[in-house]
């Protein structure tokens, strides 16, 4: 036991209470109920860390406990709920189907894929609004968008596609017109 009243050991109210915020938080806050555990031991680990700082002078032991682990049950709800990971934005999974283009189906992992810094919203909206597009167009129209997409170009797809270059070029006049009607205009700068 050291000076001021704590030792290595908690006693078991500081236990009992941890066990109680930990099983309060889970199942809320974006936290599942399997992160009981890891939320309890979230909890101990900051309470013995600040233990060593206690001082019987200015509180009794419990109250001592409860604050720490009110503060760090507070923190731990202001992280889950960042903007930036609320769990409350997206409920659905990553492996989820959030669409189809012509019978394939794409996930919102697809969506979010690209996760380079410097990449925004802005980013995964554009591709949401391309595959939109494209799964609007007839096949033959949305065959050649994936080929320019995956870097082909003009002549290896009018060659995989047996279409002469004239009307490979008229079919992406038209395409073009159907991604300025669907506003895509709006993403260039």
């Amino acid at each position: 036991m050291d000076e001021h009243g704590f030792d290595d050991h908690l006693d078991p109210h500081a236990y009992r209470y941890v066990a109680f915020k930990s099983h309060q938080l889970a199942g809320r806050y974006g936290f599942s109920r399997d992160d009981a555990e890891d939320i309890q031991q979230e909890l101990l680990l900051d309470l013995l860390r600040r233990s060593r700082s206690y001082d019987g002078r200015r509180c009794a032991r419990q109250t001592f406990a409860h604050r720490v682990v009110e503060n760090r049950a507070s923190d731990l709800i202001a992280f889950q709920t960042a903007a930036c990971r609320d769990f409350r934005i997206c409920r659905l999974s990553l492996d989820a189907p959030v669409g189809s283009i012509h019978g394939e189906p794409f996930t919102l992992a697809d969506m979010i894929a690209d996760t380079r810094p410097g990449h925004t919203e802005c980013d995964w909206r554009l591709r949401w609004d391309v595959r939109q597009a494209i799964a609007a167009l007839p096949e033959e129209h949305a065959a050649i968008c994936k080929l320019l997409l995956l870097g082909e170009n003009a002549l290896s797809v009018a060659a995989r596609t047996r279409a002469s270059r004239a009307t490979l070029y008229r079919r992406l006049r038209k395409i073009r017109r159907h991604f300025d009607e669907a506003g895509l205009r709006r993403y260039l700068r």
